[in-house]
């Protein structure tokens, strides 16, 4: 296969590619009631203390996405009160550590919006580029729709707008954006050759490092951020680790600890504390027997 084919396949097949073993997720789906984590959490909450914000963490960090969505339903059921809110109330949500408590409750799509906001209309960086090069053509769609919902403005609008400097990397992001996923190919062990020859002639140097290389960008982009201390919502270490805990996180731990001495753990260990280092440590270890 040529190597524009295998490029193009990576970028717009990632959630979970063909191109790479599929060592896959960190968190998965396991066995759980979410009537007794809901009355667990209500009972935690009773008294504001460090251990009890603990023993949420951990209720919450060791299920899925979907499965936090429904112990927070069943919370509501029995409390008549909206689980999020009295989350944030509880956690404050002042600290990057309490922060990420809401940003665990999000649906990825929510989340992944929320970041992609951040990036194109607030701050100077390229962690939208990260998110849409790395999202399944499906998964893109969904958050250019979240999107559009939560801000009032379409995810073409801002990005011509940030990178009204640069119409070549402007046009290949709009590109991915505009694609429907039936026209790309009918299933996905094949390439539309005549759509790869026009992707990839569009493609900017710059996006190559995560066609080519995907884990270990991920990996550099958290090894500079943990070093780095960015503020929270520039923050590529638990956007990556959030968004892809349930795809990838598996490999792109492996590409870390290949990368860096000692590993992600350790890294995440030493320089995060308190509740966002349980967090971040739950997510790239995950909840796998």
């Amino acid at each position: 296969m040529k190597l524009s084919v295998i490029i193009i396949t990576c970028i717009l097949s990632f959630n979970y590619g063909e191109c790479r073993p599929k060592t896959g997720p960190t968190i998965i789906a396991l066995p759980f009631n979410a009537v007794d984590d809901a009355n667990a959490i209500i009972s935690a909450m009773e008294k504001s203390s460090s251990d009890n914000k603990d023993k949420i963490v951990d209720i919450l960090m060791s299920k899925t996405i979907a499965q936090r969505l429904e112990i927070g339903a069943e919370y509501e059921k029995i409390k008549n009160m909206d689980f999020k809110k009295e989350i944030e109330k509880y956690f404050n949500g002042k600290l990057d550590s309490d922060k990420n408590m809401l940003e665990i409750l999000k649906t990825t799509t929510e989340f992944l919006a929320s970041r992609l906001h951040h990036s194109l209309t607030k701050c100077d960086n390229e962690d939208y580029m990260s998110i849409m090069i790395t999202s399944s053509t499906e998964m893109l769609r969904n958050v250019c729709a979240t999107y559009q919902k939560e801000y009032n403005q379409e995810v073409s609008s801002d990005v011509n707008a940030h990178l009204s400097y640069d119409n070549e990397l402007s046009g290949f992001i709009n590109k991915l954006i505009s694609y429907d996923i039936d026209e790309q190919r009918s299933d996905h062990a094949k390439v539309d050759d005549e759509l790869t020859k026009k992707l990839v002639s569009a493609m900017p140097t710059k996006t190559m490092n995560f066609a080519t290389d995907p884990f270990k960008t991920f990996a550099e982009q958290i090894n500079e951020d943990i070093k780095g201390k960015n503020d929270f919502e520039d923050s590529a270490c638990p956007r990556i680790l959030i968004s892809r805990s349930e795809i990838d996180m598996a490999d792109i731990r492996t590409a870390y600890d290949a990368a860096y001495e000692n590993g992600l753990e350790w890294a995440l260990r030493k320089y995060y504390h308190k509740r966002e280092q349980m967090i971040l440590t739950a997510l790239a270890n995950g909840n796998q027997p």
